[in-house]
């Protein structure tokens, strides 16, 4: 997951992430820096800069154009297919 985000950097993302308490949610991120373990990004929901743990990060679904009325993009699943 994480070399697909590092394609991502600076970009805007859809991800698919399972937060501290288990709840799965869906968030529309800017991903600005990738260390480790950590994905810092902003996120479009929450207007705020926020840090998600790569390993709770369940699919990554790139916005290749969003300047067409449907989004076309790439889906990875946590396996990078």
């Amino acid at each position: 997951m994480g070399r697909e985000l590092l394609r991502c950097k600076g970009r805007t993302v859809e991800i698919i992430y399972i937060g501290g308490d288990n709840r799965i949610t869906q968030r529309r991120i800017e991903v600005r820096s990738i260390k480790g373990e950590i994905v810092k990004a902003f996120c479009l929901e929450r207007q705020a800069p926020r840090a998600f743990q790569l390993s709770r990060i369940l699919a990554v679904h790139e916005q290749v154009d969003t300047r067409r009325k449907f989004a076309v993009g790439v889906m990875y699943d946590a396996h990078g297919s």
